[in-house]
């Protein structure tokens, strides 16, 4: 019987000791890209920002100094783009990833959590679907993955919400066959659900 009390004193005490640094709550927001650098021989492929993507997910926000802490979030991401197949044809197209972005936070205020920081890291989306509205052409099974390098600017507003700026740009060509990178901007706000639970 005292050991039992004793392991669920320990598992209390060291539950009470984390949560002080560990923090998680909900992703809100929406992002815009564009595909650059092309391949001049792949049908004069060019891409413009068109229209507004969805992004919503998770994220845990772990303390492990005084102003630096270790940020990871996994969301659902879409995207559009716009594809001039030539003079007469334009599509638009949806693209949507399930991505997982590890990164680490610097505070610039005071206190961790409290007004403006920078978030650098990486990005990896996992490729889900492509489509077009008018489903003519073929680039829809062409996407890869994205592995992306990413900086985020932020500010806490409180401890219940923050509000950020995220760009990525592709390490890696998104697709098939052609010279394509990504460039994407998400704006999105950071809701701390552990805050708002206590």
């Amino acid at each position: 019987m005292k050991k039992h009390l004793l392991i669920a004193l320990s598992i209390l005490s060291f539950q009470s000791i984390f949560s002080q640094d560990i923090t998680y709550g909900i992703e809100l927001g929406t992002s815009v890209s564009t595909i650059l650098e092309l391949n001049p021989n792949s049908k004069g492929y060019a891409t413009t920002p068109k229209g507004n993507g969805i992004y919503f997910g998770g994220f845990i926000n772990y303390k492990i100094a005084e102003k630096i802490g270790i940020y990871g979030s996994l969301a659902y991401d879409n995207r559009k783009s716009n594809f001039s197949i030539d003079e007469n044809n334009d599509l638009i197209i949806n693209h949507n990833y399930l991505t997982v972005n590890p990164s680490v936070k610097f505070s610039l205020a005071k206190t961790y959590n409290k007004g403006f920081y920078l978030r650098p890291g990486i990005r990896y989306s996992f490729f889900l679907s492509a489509s077009d509205k008018e489903d003519q052409f073929e680039i829809v099974n062409n996407f890869n993955g994205v592995f992306a390098g990413n900086i985020a600017f932020g500010f806490d507003i409180n401890d219940y919400i923050g509000l950020e700026l995220c760009f990525d740009y592709s390490l890696n060509d998104i697709l098939n066959d052609t010279s394509s990178k990504q460039l994407s901007g998400i704006f999105k706000a950071n809701i701390n659900l552990q805050k708002i639970l206590e």
